[in-house]
């Protein structure tokens, strides 16, 4: 029989997960401990796009722990036709875990819906998740 590694079992706990914002040093260790990570999913890469005017917001989905398992950086800019989210570099997240990115999704869906933002439209790309 094989092990499970901790990673493996925090992704087996899909019916655990939440969603919710991340604080800055929250989203650095996920960046930090993931694979996906880089510098486009850094907090200092959302102080970069605030100081272009943009706002910034941490989604993340986290355990039964409240440990974040996986998340994603946010920026809202002033669009020709509204406010668009953008995510560089897609979420810290495992695509191939259809039930995370799935979750993840509608965690983003929410937070694009918040405030003043209307109608979001999330795309993974490349075009695996379309809402």
């Amino acid at each position: 029989m094989r092990e499970v590694n901790a990673s493996e079992e925090q992704e087996q706990e899909s019916s655990e997960w939440n969603v919710r914002e991340l604080s800055g040093s929250e989203f650095d260790e996920l960046s930090a401990a993931s694979r996906y990570g880089g510098f486009q999913q850094t907090s200092e890469m959302a102080a970069l796009a605030q100081s272009d005017g943009m706002q910034t917001q941490y989604v993340g989905l986290v355990d039964s722990h409240d440990a974040p398992v996986a998340g994603a950086l946010v920026a809202f800019s002033q669009g020709r036709f509204g406010v668009e989210g953008s995510l560089w570099l897609g979420p810290l997240c495992n695509g191939n875990n259809r039930e995370q990115m799935t979750a993840l999704t509608e965690g983003l869906r929410e937070a694009a819906g918040t405030g003043s933002r209307h109608q979001p439209d999330v795309l993974a790309q490349p075009g695996v998740l379309r809402s």
